[in-house]
């Protein structure tokens, strides 16, 4: 990580971005429990305070743009909230009813508009009356992005920080766009850096986004722009026709190329979060070859299910010919990085 020639990879799930306050997987489906819990009146009008009022706007904007029953779309966010307590997930809720078009419509709705929610009440989010107008970075000096940028900032001119940032990749299977909004926001910060070292620094930075996510980090006026917009209905429909659920995959051959390809010959590999479902390994495990060194954060876990997965990454990630052994790691991402940091301090450059 520290040495610009060399080729890293991190994997960021839902865990990674639960330190920035957004929602876990379980945390997602609750909230959706009551943003989708509509009442309407004989005449099928919303009534009462019940459910979220833009999303609603959102579904009868799509119902009148496209000719869908206004009432159908209605009762399938009925159902998606009242089945969020039993599903293991929202994603995994509508992989199973995928043959349902209407129910799928709305809860990519629901994401949508629920993911750029909490971008706005995340840690990430720029203070109202901060004159400044940057990230308050004093509140997310424990997370684990901010000790990234830590390490790859660590004696390095700003040309050999772009370098080093070039040659590592992350994939996340996130919705929201909290790597590239905090990345560009600290460069321009820490390097005191005008607007066209920014567009640099935005170029930098490789996330691939499997699933999609619901909109793009852009630089205007000498900032990171797009997260934690304000938005309405007709933007929410927009950022969710830009994610996929598992059903509808990874559509873009040369996107899943370019996942598969990042892991050969990688010499770190680190997973941020990351639950390892089969349907996200899939996505990720390489053709041929792997990394010589894999990170990982298992929170939680029991010591059984951890010996499985050091199996399972050990087959799908590593290298043959190096033995060093995947680290599993008990712990919030962040702790991660300080854990290991004599290893990551001796791929700095000399």
């Amino acid at each position: 990580m520290g040495d610009n020639m060399r080729k890293n990879v991190i994997v960021v799930g839902a865990g990674a971005s639960a330190e920035f306050d957004l929602p876990t997987g379980v945390q997602l489906a609750g909230r959706l429990r009551m943003a989708l819990n509509f009442n309407q009146d004989n005449f099928g009008s919303i009534v009462g305070s019940a459910g979220d009022r833009n999303l609603a706007s959102a579904i009868s904007k799509f119902c009148q743009d496209s000719g869908r029953d206004r009432n159908v779309l209605f009762q399938a966010a009925r159902q998606i909230s009242a089945n969020m307590p039993l599903a293991p997930s929202i994603d995994n809720y509508l992989d199973t009813h995928s043959h349902n078009s209407d129910l799928v419509v709305v809860g990519k709705m629901a994401i949508a508009n629920e993911i750029m929610n909490a971008e706005r009440r995340s840690l990430l989010m720029v203070q109202e009356g901060n004159i400044f107008n940057q990230i308050n970075f004093e509140r997310l000096k424990e997370t684990w992005i901010s000790v990234f940028f830590r390490i790859i900032v660590a004696k390095r001119k700003f040309e050999n920080f772009l370098d080093a940032l070039a040659n590592i990749t992350f994939i996340s299977f996130n919705y929201d766009r909290c790597i590239k909004h905090f990345l560009v926001s600290a460069a321009a910060s820490y390097f005191d850096l005008r607007e066209k070292d920014i567009v640099k620094v935005l170029g930098a930075i490789n996330v691939i986004h499997p699933y999609g996510s619901v909109g793009s980090i852009e630089v205007s006026g000498g900032r990171a722009t797009g997260f934690g917009s304000s938005f309405d209905a007709s933007e929410i429909i927009s950022s969710s026709d830009k994610i996929r659920t598992f059903t509808e995959g990874v559509i873009d051959t040369q996107l899943s190329h370019s996942i598969k390809s990042s892991f050969e010959g990688a010499d770190l590999v680190m997973f941020l979060g990351f639950a390892f479902l089969d349907i996200n390994m899939q996505v990720l495990t390489p053709k041929d070859g792997g990394a010589k060194r894999v990170l990982a954060t298992a929170m939680g876990r029991s010591a059984d299910t951890k010996l499985r997965l050091q199996s399972l990454i050990s087959t799908s990630f590593m290298d043959k010919r190096f033995r060093a052994p995947v680290e599993m790691f008990d712990g919030r991402c962040s702790d991660l990085f300080y854990e290991f940091d004599h290893y990551l301090a001796e791929i700095q450059p000399k």
